[in-house]
């Protein structure tokens, strides 16, 4: 395999990753403008709700069509996601926003390490 088809295979990969860490840390300073009116939970709930809409409105899912287990699934992503939001978002209203994505940000950065199986994804 020749370098330039890995670099542009890589390449929507790697402007993903950038996108989402763009609209973490974007999302991240919008919500804590709010933090006054809404509390750092209010907030979270805002933006899970607003994200819940945007993802209906993208993908279009037949939830109909669902079964107990694809709930339970939906149940425990949401459930997840929003402690995950929540958790940060009390941070955030705690400590300076760079400390606490920073602190947010090294496990899975540290998994990512612990995982890999070249030296060269250690760099």
């Amino acid at each position: 395999m020749s370098g330039q088809s890995t670099a542009r295979s890589t390449g929507p990969g790697a402007a993903m990753v950038l996108s989402a860490c763009l609209s973490i840390q974007v999302g991240a300073a919008a919500a804590a403008q709010l933090f006054d009116d809404l509390g750092s939970w209010g907030a979270s709930a805002l933006r899970l709700l607003l994200a819940a809409v945007l993802m209906l409105l993208a993908a279009r899912p037949r939830i109909r069509a669902w079964d107990r287990l694809q709930w339970r699934c939906v149940i425990a992503l949401g459930l997840a996601l929003a402690g995950m939001n929540g958790f940060i978002y009390a941070a955030i209203q705690r400590i300076p926003l760079g400390t606490a994505v920073a602190i947010e940000f090294l496990g899975p950065l540290v998994l990512a390490a612990c995982l890999s199986r070249r030296s060269r994804d250690l760099l």
